[in-house]
């Protein structure tokens, strides 16, 4: 999003959100000769990474959750 829309406190934060870096990629790709398209990708990429890297983690936390503890007879 343009940094006009966002909350004071977030705007310096805008160049790493998910909208603004494919906008940013889009308008360097169409009317800037790429310029501004390898950062966009790149922050995009990043975003997807991290992520499915979050997701990861809660399902894997989540299945060691759910598993049975072994009972100990003595």
């Amino acid at each position: 999003m343009p940094p006009q829309y966002l909350p004071a406190w977030l705007s310096p934060l805008s160049e790493f959100l998910p909208v603004g870096a494919a906008v940013r990629a889009l308008q360097g790709l169409a009317h800037f000769k790429n310029d501004g398209l390898l950062s966009g990708l790149v922050t995009l990429t990043l975003w997807t990474v991290v992520c499915a890297g979050v997701i990861r983690l809660k399902e894997a936390r989540s299945a060691r959750d759910k598993a049975p503890v072994p009972s100990v007879v003595q």
